[in-house]
């Protein structure tokens, strides 16, 4: 089940910054398959939490969707591949022990449940 992350372009312009570098996001996607897991990094226009750059969102099919801000890609990198695997492997993607996320268990500012089809 490929798993959807988000990644914000735009909210660090706000704050006379740059979002994260095209590169930043070719590691972050190797890093990703390298583990093995099905994830897609995808840059997207805006997630809405300008406040506080930069912002990510993770998804999956019958998955529970997080949205994180405060990170740095590359800083972060580590914390972003473990919590998508804590998401893979929770049930419904439902995240009830965050202690394997690092630094992201401080950094959620939405979860939503997932949306159920029967």
């Amino acid at each position: 089940m490929t798993q959807m992350l988000h990644i914000c372009q735009s909210c660090l312009a706000t704050k006379s910054a740059k979002p994260p570098s095209d590169e930043a996001l070719a590691d972050l996607q190797s890093k990703m398959s390298a583990s093995g897991l099905d994830v897609m990094v995808k840059p997207v226009d805006c997630l809405n939490v300008c406040d506080a750059p930069t912002a990510i969102a993770l998804q999956a099919p019958g998955k529970a969707s997080y949205v994180f801000s405060g990170i740095d890609v590359s800083a972060d990198a580590d914390d972003i591949l473990a919590t998508c695997i804590v998401h893979a492997e929770a049930e419904a993607g439902w995240i009830t022990n965050a202690l394997g996320c690092g630094r992201l268990r401080f950094c959620l500012v939405a979860r939503l449940p997932a949306i159920l089809t029967d």
